[in-house]
């Protein structure tokens, strides 16, 4: 599904995004950005989960280690 939608972005800022990308569409460029700004948040998120989740893994009944032996 797409929205369809008006935006106030600078100029400057596109055409250094399209220069920069090698791409020659707008919705090309901003639909990247905004994929690597959702990537880059949830990564952030992530990180700040670190320490705070618990995790009760057997590392000896992981499907992996049965693969090594």
């Amino acid at each position: 599904m797409q929205m369809r939608t008006t935006l106030n972005i600078s100029d400057a800022l596109i055409k250094e995004l399209l220069k920069l990308s090698g791409k020659n569409n707008k919705t090309e460029v901003i639909t990247i950005a905004l994929k690597e700004y959702l990537r880059k948040l949830k990564r952030n998120n992530i990180k700040k989960a670190y320490g705070r989740l618990k995790f009760d893994i057997d590392i000896q009944k992981s499907p992996e280690s049965e693969l090594g032996e």
